[in-house]
Formats: structure tokens, C-alpha cells, sequence
């Protein structure tokens, strides 16, 4: 008889006792309530909190970052983009269903496993918003960040939705297609320089 073996990785998150102390860590104390609504693949086998740490045990995903295969290739065919936006869309989509935006889609937070598929990671920017609300702070990678994320910044808008989540992927898109994002945006730019 054959045993099967499954590789995982665990994920450890300080946790704050007082969040005034500790801003930072937010972002790491609010996954763990993003993970308890989540139910289907998409959700970590086992997620643990004690008094200090937060644990989450995924799969392993070998198969790199876009990121590393876009350095060694430079764009990719049409068709192994459009598998890879298909599968992350699907996984965008399930977050929006869960009311959760990601927030931080590039090709640094799309892994692939050993059979080539994308897999969406990284929630530490993520957020939870319930019906209507809207979230407001400055959250992203530039030049992935939707112009709603600048204009929030700059007080043009009072907030933004689910949809910056599409804009990331837009550009991720184009950046797979062309081996270049469609903006130059480096940190050295403030929101006010790129909203005009």
C-alpha cells in the first residue's frame, strides 16, 4: 500500500495584546478572524492562535512566484496568461463573496504549485468590509494600486471597493502580456503626484 504524502507550510504572525501598541501587526491579528469566515479550498487546514502567535498551515506551492518566471522569461504566450488570470479570477471572486478584498495582487503573491496552476497568497493587507462600507486606508504595491487607493489618499474619494482588487489583476495581466506594468509608479512618488 502506497502512503500519500502532503507537504505544508506554517505561517507565524506576532500578535499584539494592544493594538495602540502595535499598529503594525493589525493587519496579521485581523487574519485570523478573514480565515474563520472562509470555508471550501481556499482555507488554511489548520489555523491556530495562542496568547502571542497566530499559526496558519497551508499547502506548499513549489512551482515559484510569477514574479521569478516573468525575470526568467520575460512575458508570457497569451494562453498560459489567460490560464493564470482565469484561476486567479476565480479565487478573487471568492474572496468578493466573502466580502474580503486582497488588496495586494501582483505577481509576487501568485504562486504556482508543481502542476503549473496559480495559487493567490498573501492576505496580510486584506480586508473584510461588510454590505456598502467602504475601506480607506493606503494599501497596496505600486503601480499595482487601483487610482481609487490614490484618490482615497488624497481625500478625492471617501473610499473604495472590491473592484481595486480587478485593477491589480488588470495590471498583473498586462505585466504577464507586455513583461512591463502599463505605469512606472515607484514609492518615490506621493499619492498626490500620482492622483494628478
Amino acid at each position: 500500500m502506497k502512503e500519500d504524502t502532503h507537504f505544508c507550510v506554517m505561517s507565524l504572525a506576532h500578535l499584539c495584546s494592544i493594538a495602540s501598541e502595535c499598529p503594525s501587526q493589525m493587519g496579521h491579528r485581523s487574519s485570523r478572524h478573514r480565515f474563520s469566515s472562509l470555508d471550501g479550498s481556499n482555507r488554511p487546514p489548520i489555523s491556530l492562535q495562542d496568547k502571542d502567535y497566530m499559526y496558519m498551515v497551508s499547502d506548499l506551492l513549489l512551482g515559484g512566484d510569477l514574479r521569478f518566471h516573468l525575470n526568467q522569461q520575460g512575458k508570457f504566450a497569451e494562453d498560459r496568461a489567460k490560464l493564470y488570470i482565469c484561476e486567479i479570477s476565480l479565487a478573487v471572486e471568492y474572496l468578493h463573496k466573502n466580502h474580503i478584498i486582497h488588496r495586494d495582487i501582483k505577481p509576487e503573491n501568485i504562486l504556482l504549485d508543481d502542476q503549473g496552476h496559480a495559487h493567490l497568497t498573501d492576505l496580510n493587507l486584506a480586508t473584510k468590509l461588510e454590505d456598502d462600507q467602504l475601506a480607506t486606508s493606503f494599501s497596496g504595491t505600486r503601480p499595482y494600486m487601483a487610482p481609487e487607493i490614490y484618490g482615497c489618499a488624497v481625500g478625492d474619494v471617501t473610499g473604495y471597493n472590491d473592484r481595486v482588487d480587478w485593477w491589480s489583476l488588470g495590471v498583473t495581466f498586462y505585466e504577464m502580456l507586455r513583461g512591463r506594468t502599463p505605469f512606472e509608479l515607484s514609492s518615490k512618488y506621493t499619492p498626490e503626484q500620482v492622483n494628478s
